[in-house]
């Protein structure tokens, strides 16, 4: 018997791949593309891969982590980095998971990348995120009440930059 598949069944398949929603996102025509097909493990990796270059291109000292509670050292900085792409392409809407106050970290580096290259780099110390979370933050997974240290931001983030705990890259030395 030869094994054979329908055309009906190959285009549904097809139909349901991740790369046929590139053509309806807006970073689908951009260097972004490949990104919106990863596993989110690896958008996590592949986000702190592309933060650790830029900033080592920059001339910012990065070296690698020494625990799991951050993801690299800037400039002596045990530092978190999140990562997000535009929500459905809308200009500083994004997604930053899993932010916490019990893990191993100075500050946390917030990158938003906007379709319009106006990208977002923003950070907080570890101290003033503990202290101030609630002012843009909510609980995630089980939260509250299961007692868990697991915070995220989605959506608008527009009033997360009028907060005097967060800093534009620019402040990173002061």
């Amino acid at each position: 018997m030869k094994f054979h598949v329908t055309e009906s069944t190959k285009n549904s398949i097809l139909e349901s791949l991740p790369w046929k929603d590139y053509l309806n996102n807006p970073f689908g025509e951009t260097a972004w593309a490949p990104y919106l097909g990863l596993h989110p493990k690896r958008k996590g990796a592949a986000g702190e891969q592309y933060v650790e270059e830029v900033l080592k291109d920059l001339g910012y000292d990065v070296q690698p982590r020494v625990s799991s509670g951050h993801d690299l050292i800037v400039d002596g900085w045990k530092t978190e980095v999140k990562f997000s792409l535009a929500s459905k392409g809308v200009k500083d809407t994004f997604t930053w998971n899993h932010l916490a106050c019990e893990k191993d970290y100075d500050r946390a580096l917030l990158v938003g990348i906007n379709v319009d290259g106006d990208d977002r780099w923003l950070w907080f110390d570890r101290e003033d995120f503990c202290s101030s979370w609630s002012d843009a933050f909510s609980y995630q997974q089980g939260g509250q009440k299961a007692q868990n240290d697991d915070f995220f931001l989605l959506g608008k983030c527009a009033p997360l930059f009028d907060l005097d705990w967060i800093y534009s890259m620019e402040q990173w030395d002061a």
